[in-house]
């Protein structure tokens, strides 16, 4: 399909594709290394300042070198280029504010201006924002000053950018203006898709594509060296903040404890709180369970996870769950909270477990079963594998997003 893909756009002109983005986001860069050609123009367009180290192959530029002549290749927008002070009063008189996540304290959020002063530098073909409540709102309120001079919009949803944010007063209605705003609605999980049609979303219904795009599944695969049946190590998620209960999580530890003779837990990206309750689990408990430090080397993560029988994630709320999809592709049994959409990936009981992120006792015997049941977790392996062969290729992704982007430009393409 990709190869179509490619030859139909041959003759082409040549794409400017504008993305608007975390420039410091794994996600964000794994879809310009997939999406990207010969003949294409991308440029990530940053919603918040931070330096950055960039990924190889990615250049930074001021937006004053920004055209529409820029080289093929993959640019980004330097992130001190992005905020107008001036631009404070032009949100007084429109009634914006920029929203700002917990996780940004200290940064400065685009501004409006800027990222339609680079729309008219750049014209792209379309703008993909990928998120909505950081990319989406700043594109929404751009779109609103400039009119008919916004190009063809394609959005991004991320994780709980619908299904948890739409439960917030301060965000249902930016949700709802967003979903009757944009042109094409990309989503990581069906169940997205009927929340936005439900806030006002008219267009087509496009492939769920995760918000990672994709990877070799091949290379994750080939990192295994024990069959998940002979694995001695349970993996926990460690987020507990605004979404992730890895406290939960450890509590169904504690309850399992008993079954867990044998087994080292590891449990990487401790929060504080959750560092403090391993220590005494450790203690109390007599249990062999540590924190993992944080590891930059994407390989050396995959091979903690291929070591691993079963990985535990617990939130409130997400999408589909990266580290859950490399876990499918490493063999590791995944045991994932329900208030994902796991369960459009693993069937419940067969290939994972689809737990309550509020039953402790619910999580505890999905680690028993995990644990103790062999032919569970080999089993498993051998159909998960096959799944994100079929969804999570990058080489497959790649080719799909392209005919999107293919159809967009088409569809909006100048009538003579």
């Amino acid at each position: 399909m990709k190869a179509d893909v490619e030859r139909a756009g041959a003759a082409r002109e040549p794409r400017r594709i504008l993305i608007v983005g975390m420039h410091t986001s794994v996600h964000v860069a794994r879809w310009l290394k997939m999406v990207e050609r010969p003949d294409t123009t991308l440029l990530l367009f940053p919603v918040y300042t931070q330096d950055a180290r960039l990924p190889s192959g990615f250049t930074y530029l001021s937006l004053a070198d920004v055209g529409r002549d820029l080289a093929p290749g993959i640019w980004v927008v330097r992130s001190t280029d992005i905020d107008d002070p001036q631009d404070a009063r032009a949100d007084l008189l429109h009634g914006y504010r920029r929203w700002r996540h917990s996780f940004l304290q200290g940064m400065t959020i685009a501004a409006p201006s800027r990222l339609a002063a680079c729309i008219e530098r750049f014209a792209p073909h379309l703008v993909h924002s990928m998120e909505v409540q950081l990319a989406g709102y700043l594109c929404l309120e751009t779109a609103r000053r400039m009119r008919g001079g916004f190009p063809p919009w394609v959005l991004s949803n991320w994780g709980s950018d619908v299904a948890l944010f739409r439960k917030l007063d301060e965000h249902a209605a930016r949700i709802r203006r967003v979903c009757r705003r944009i042109d094409y609605y990309l989503a990581e999980c069906a169940r997205d898709h009927r929340v936005a049609r439900e806030y006002g979303y008219r267009g087509p219904v496009l492939p769920v594509i995760p918000a990672s795009g994709g990877a070799d599944i091949a290379a994750l695969a080939g990192r295994v060296r024990i069959r998940p049946s002979a694995r001695r190590t349970i993996l926990v998620k460690g987020y507990h903040s605004w979404s992730g209960r890895a406290l939960l999580a450890l509590s169904a530890i504690a309850l399992a404890h008993k079954c867990l003779g044998g087994y080292r837990i590891v449990v990487p990206l401790s929060a504080p709180v959750v560092a403090s309750w391993i220590e005494k689990m450790r203690t109390e408990l007599d249990l062999d369970i540590e924190q993992l430090p944080y590891v930059a080397d994407h390989g050396e993560a995959i091979d903690r996870l291929a070591e691993a029988r079963a990985v535990v994630g617990v939130g409130i709320s997400d999408g589909i769950s990266t580290t859950l999809l490399e876990s499918m592709a490493v063999g590791t049994f995944p045991i994932q909270s329900s208030t994902a959409c796991a369960d459009e990936w693993i069937e419940h009981g067969r290939s994972g477990f689809v737990v309550s992120p509020d039953n402790t006792a619910d999580v505890a015997d999905a680690i028993y079963r995990a644990v103790s049941d062999d032919a569970l977790v080999d089993g498993a392996a051998a159909i998960n594998l096959r799944t994100v062969t079929a969804r999570w290729s990058s080489a497959t992704n790649g080719g799909r997003v392209w005919e999107i982007y293919e159809r967009v430009v088409r569809e909006h393409a100048p009538t003579s």
